[in-house]
């Protein structure tokens, strides 16, 4: 249950280099699967507030990726996981992708009078936010102008709260061991045992 697998370009890499095959599991090129990831988000978001935004009226008029990128996180150079910001950073260039790894604190809200767009303090303009910062749902008081920002839709965020909520926050799983959520969705007796072969039993524990 993840929006935002950590190390998955380790995984990929070693996976190439060891020329161990997943077919049938997971999509053989991964960043080729990122790439139309994004591209999906993007197309999703620029539908959604095409008409709201004015800074990035070029951007969302252009092609189906976006300009830049910031890669978010709270205090990335010190993040064990730096060297996956900057292999993903390298693959989004060679797509055409100007992009920047940013911590949280860099990153600031426009006044709502003059739009709605968010950017780095120096003014760069930052459209898609591939967020790694670990407050996905933007609930602590350093993330309120993260929280502004998709509220007012002033960029694209990857994963943002909404979806963070469905398909990541553990408590799915309490709910994926529920027999009545899988009986009202209509699921099929073949697509349960098929969901109950790989998944876990989850329970929660109190104190």
């Amino acid at each position: 249950i993840n929006t935002n697998a950590a190390g998955s370009t380790l995984g990929h890499m070693l996976r190439m280099y060891h020329n161990i095959s997943w077919a049938g599991l997971i999509e053989e090129d991964f960043f080729a699967d990122v790439k139309e990831a994004i591209k999906e988000e993007w197309r999703l978001f620029r539908t959604a507030n095409r008409a709201r935004h004015t800074g990035f009226q070029n951007d969302l008029n252009a092609g189906s990726l976006p300009s830049q990128i910031a890669i978010l996180d709270e205090t990335p150079t010190l993040q064990k996981t730096l060297f996956e910001f900057r292999a993903f950073k390298y693959v989004f260039e060679s797509w055409g992708i100007k992009t920047l790894i940013c911590d949280v604190s860099d990153l600031k809200l426009a006044d709502a009078k003059t739009g709605p767009e968010m950017s780095l303090i120096d003014g760069t303009p930052i459209p898609f936010v591939y967020n790694r910062f670990c407050d996905f749902l933007f609930s602590e008081a350093r993330s309120i102008h993260l929280k502004t920002a998709f509220e007012r839709g002033a960029a694209c965020f990857s994963p943002n709260p909404f979806e963070y909520a469905l398909l990541a926050n553990k408590a799915r799983g309490m709910d994926f061991c529920d027999e009545a959520l899988w009986q009202a969705a209509g699921l099929s007796q073949d697509a349960r045992k098929a969901l109950d072969s790989v998944l876990l039993k989850v329970r929660l524990l109190s104190s």
